[in-house]
């Protein structure tokens, strides 16, 4: 066929977090409250193509408390970084130092548009303290003592049409949706005040340029990584 549609089955959520910005605290309030007027109970309206055949009809409810399925950020943190210490062996938690350290994950749930790419267009992201990697993370960059530990990755490139100058954008290089980057910093699960700011407004913000676009969202010490059979264990 030559035309055709990809389309959202009823009974699907999203669950969206909104950053309201003013220049004076009337101004932010003004736009809060706006914004709860937009989002009152019940509120209906249609998104995507295809609304003048009934198609894309969703309700948007404003809440207080995350998803009762999202686990706290400082839970998944000092999950992953308790699970990591215990199923490790022969790595870095058979150093004593491992203890004094936190271990956290950046999951990238969409591609990471690469920054600086006519004046910096090699990119070699190595474990340690310094390298490229502190250019794409340049937040956890700024943790005590921070290094990437692991990694495990796919540079992609992304191209599309420009339907405003009527011509193929501009190809990307970027680095894959679903690649992994282990890092650790001297801060101790027991006292997250440093990390978790920092964690906080990179899930919020992103990575990368063109982030409204959709770009560079991650998702910190995602529960997955915790996720292994009774083999995994065992060889871990």
């Amino acid at each position: 066929m030559l035309f055709t549609e990809d389309l959202i089955p009823p009974d699907t959520y999203f669950y969206l977090r909104l950053h309201v910005a003013g220049k004076t605290k009337e101004e932010l309030a003004e736009r809060v409250n706006c914004l709860k007027r937009l989002l009152r109970p019940k509120r209906t309206f249609r998104l995507g193509g295809a609304k003048s055949r009934s198609h894309g009809k969703v309700e948007a409810t404003r809440i207080e408390d995350r998803p009762p399925f999202a686990e706290a950020l400082r839970e998944r943190i000092e999950s992953l970084d308790r699970y990591l210490k215990s199923k490790l062996r022969g790595g870095v938690a058979d150093n004593a130092a491992a203890n004094d350290r936190t271990f956290f994950t950046i999951t990238l749930q969409s591609p990471v548009i690469l920054p600086d790419q006519e004046t910096h267009p090699d990119w070699k992201i190595s474990e340690g303290k310094d390298g490229d990697w502190q250019r794409i993370f340049p937040l956890v960059a700024a943790l005590p003592d921070a290094r990437l530990e692991f990694f495990q990755h796919r540079f992609t490139r992304i191209t599309g049409w420009s339907s405003v100058w009527g011509l193929p954008k501009p190809a990307l290089r970027a680095l894959s949706a679903g690649s992994v980057y282990l890092f650790s910093t001297a801060a101790t699960a027991g006292d997250l005040e440093t990390l978790l700011p920092v964690a906080e407004e990179m899930e919020f913000s992103g990575a990368g340029p063109f982030r409204a676009e959709g770009f560079g969202a991650l998702k910190i010490s995602d529960p997955f990584h915790r996720e292994a059979s009774k083999k995994d264990d065992d060889t871990v």
